[in-house]
């Protein structure tokens, strides 16, 4: 095999490893794959590579929620092709828009309510991200950056905790209400930031408003899957086009595209990357999962502070 191939392969499997093992912890995994080809070959792989990598781990949430996704999928179906179905959920979401309790069928209701909520805090992020896309990737250019974003989202972690903390005997209600949802959805935004973590913010947004751990973070990771799940399919096409038209994507490494202030990913690296993660995303997420359930995320805020404190030093230094 030529030493470039095995070079860019290697890279392609360590990237896919740091994301399957970060994705789900508040550390952000943006960070990490912009540190790790730092460190690695001196180069970042650029936004549109990292989402693809990125969706390897989306692929192990569907697989992890699946019996929960195919429930929901088939109560959708119901909804769209019955007239008295896609009245009943209207009635429900309007119900839960005005905070009222008037449902007819519970489990119904609920369905409709997760899809509402759902939908609703994933709209800040698609207007958002496509708006901050090109500061984004100027950000992320600049490893100090990185590294004050990594200390911003550690201070918010830390706040969200100090709150919680404070809030979670108050009398809440059993549903999040509209303007709770639109918070989380507002919190997520902060993750189109190389540093601040989407689960971190979406995690905080939750605690902040003194919800239960545990059903915090199963909002959070639900609420991952459109959004990592629309930024994969736009940088999938993104790269799909570049590859067609001969713009420095290849299907096989390339030396050449090593020459430019990018490091160009070739289709096969990509899909390397994006198995691997998915891979490790699934190995790591059940176990993951029940420790952001059950533990204060305090460790992950040291760590935080330790990393950005090492990028400081290393760039002034």
């Amino acid at each position: 095999m030529d030493l470039h191939v095995f070079k860019e392969l290697l890279l392609a499997i360590f990237l896919g490893l740091v994301q399957g093992i970060t994705e789900f912890l508040p550390i952000s995994s943006t960070a990490h794959l912009r540190l790790v080809s730092e460190f690695l070959v001196g180069k970042d792989i650029g936004l549109s590579a990292s989402n693809i990598i990125q969706a390897g781990t989306l692929v192990a949430i569907i697989q992890y929620f699946w019996a929960d996704l195919k429930n929901l999928y088939h109560h959708l179906i119901k909804v769209l092709t019955s007239k008295l179905e896609l009245a009943q959920c209207w009635h429900n979401i309007r119900t839960w828009w005005v905070g009222k309790n008037d449902f007819q069928d519970q489990a119904e209701a609920d369905l409709d309510i997760l899809i509402a909520q759902v939908v609703l805090a994933t709209l800040p992020i698609v207007v958002f991200a496509l708006l901050m896309r090109q500061q984004v990737e100027l950000l992320r250019q600049n490893i100090l950056y990185i590294a004050l974003f990594l200390l911003a989202g550690g201070v918010l972690i830390m706040l969200s905790e100090w709150v919680h903390k404070r809030r979670l005997n108050q009398p809440k209600t059993d549903k999040m209400a509209p303007w709770e949802v639109l918070i989380i959805g507002c919190c997520q935004c902060l993750s189109v930031f190389p540093g601040i973590s989407r689960s971190g913010a979406t995690l905080s947004g939750a605690l902040f408003l003194g919800r239960d751990r545990q059903t915090s973070v199963r909002f959070s990771f639900l609420l991952s899957i459109p959004a990592l799940g629309l930024a994969g399919i736009y940088d999938l096409v993104k790269v799909g086009k570049e590859f067609l038209t001969g713009e420095q994507i290849f299907l096989w490494p390339n030396p050449q595209t090593w020459s430019l202030d990018y490091i160009h990913l070739s289709i096969v690296s990509l899909i390397v990357g994006f198995l691997v993660a998915y891979a490790f995303g699934l190995v790591c997420l059940r176990w993951l999962l029940r420790y952001l359930a059950t533990n204060r995320a305090s460790v992950f805020v040291v760590y935080r502070l330790i990393l950005a404190s090492v990028i400081i030093l290393s760039v002034l230094w």
